[in-house]
């Protein structure tokens, strides 16, 4: 009815109409909230995405300064990093590791010591950058070895075949080295052989041009391959005294010159025979007893080894030529060595005069 107040029932509709317009509101509100709440949730997850998580890449890893006992081993890094080389043996087991270098950079370097010479180690280089990322590379390598400073050592020294003019000193060196010799008339050593360049452990050096009955100092030298030089002790010898050339006895036979059955000049020195037996026999192709005992000659020459033996047949140039003795001696096949004395030389110096002799 008009006048009256509103009805139970517009009460309740009303309170229905307040409460929805109440949730709406609320609601509104409350959407806001959530999806600013996601929002920044998500903008924090996008920035934790972007931090450094990349370690530096190492590059041109190399060794330098190398010797028995140290290295340097320097690499590049794609950013700045801190620098440090852990070293460990052949078998890996570890040796050692250098104190770590702070500083960023993308140079490194690092001095490695207290090494063993002729060894091999693995080395491993690491750099950290700034944000921690680590990156490691690794590689072997081999310290010198160490350089030799020992001289060789001589041994064995010894004097042979002494003449008149010369001699022959031999000796031994544990490593392979040169040779050469100190000598003189006193103990300051006058003269030095040329150098024996060759790298040997067995040595021999020849003296020529000495005084006869004369002492003479003498030293071994010996330089290895790394120019380590040994001298022996000082040692002595004294060459042979002069025996007058003739040909009586007690006398050296002199030397000669004759022609071989080519009609070629051979000089005879019998110095080349020492050691030996020389049958030197003088004949003819005239001289009947020189014929006979040419079977017998032959028969010595046959029997007789030419390491033992050396025998000289000189046909005399009286009445004689190449020609007729070079026939005799191919008809008769004799093989002994047989020679022509064109020029009487041989005859001479042996004061011959009659045949055979």
């Amino acid at each position: 009815m008009p006048g009256e107040g509103v009805s139970d029932t517009g009460k309740r509709g009303l309170t229905r109409i307040a409460t929805t317009i109440l949730i709406i509101i609320i609601c509104f509100f409350v959407g806001s909230g959530i999806y600013y709440f996601i929002n920044q949730t998500g903008a924090s997850s996008t920035n934790n995405n972007t931090a450094d998580i990349t370690p530096p890449s190492i590059q041109d890893v190399r060794i330098s300064s190398k010797t028995e006992t140290s290295a340097t081993i320097a690499w590049k890094t794609s950013e700045p990093s801190t620098s440090q080389v852990i070293v460990n043996d052949s078998s890996d087991a570890f040796i050692t590791e250098t104190e770590l270098q702070e500083t960023l950079v993308t140079n490194h370097s690092v001095s490695l010591s207290e090494l063993q010479p002729n060894t091999t180690y693995q080395y491993t280089v690491i750099s950290r950058d700034a944000a921690g990322n680590e990156a490691t590379s690794q590689d072997e390598l081999t310290t010198l070895a160490q350089a030799d400073e020992i001289p060789p050592t001589i041994s064995g020294v010894s004097i042979s075949n002494i003449t008149e003019s010369s001699a022959i000193i031999t000796w031994n060196t544990d490593e392979t080295a040169t040779g050469q010799v100190n000598y003189g008339k006193t103990e300051t050593y006058d003269n030095t052989t040329p150098l024996d360049s060759n790298l040997t452990n067995n040595h021999s050096v020849t003296l020529t041009g000495l005084d006869d009955g004369t002492t003479y100092y003498f030293q071994a030298i010996s330089k290895d391959s790394n120019g380590n030089v040994a001298t022996s002790a000082n040692q002595t010898f004294e060459t042979q005294t002069a025996i007058p050339v003739g040909s009586q006895v007690d006398q050296r036979a002199p030397d000669f010159t004759v022609q071989d059955l080519d009609g070629e000049d051979v000089t005879i020195k019998l110095s080349d025979f020492r050691g030996k037996i020389v049958m030197i026999n003088f004949w003819a192709t005239w001289c009947n007893p020189c014929i006979l005992e040419m079977p017998h000659i032959q028969a010595v020459s046959d029997n007789w080894s030419s390491a033992d033996l050396a025998i000289f047949a000189i046909a005399s140039n009286t009445n004689e030529s190449l020609n007729t003795v070079k026939e005799f001696i191919e008809d008769e096949e004799y093989t002994f060595p047989a020679y022509y004395d064109s020029e009487g030389q041989a005859k001479s110096l042996y004061s011959i005069s009659t045949w055979p002799t």
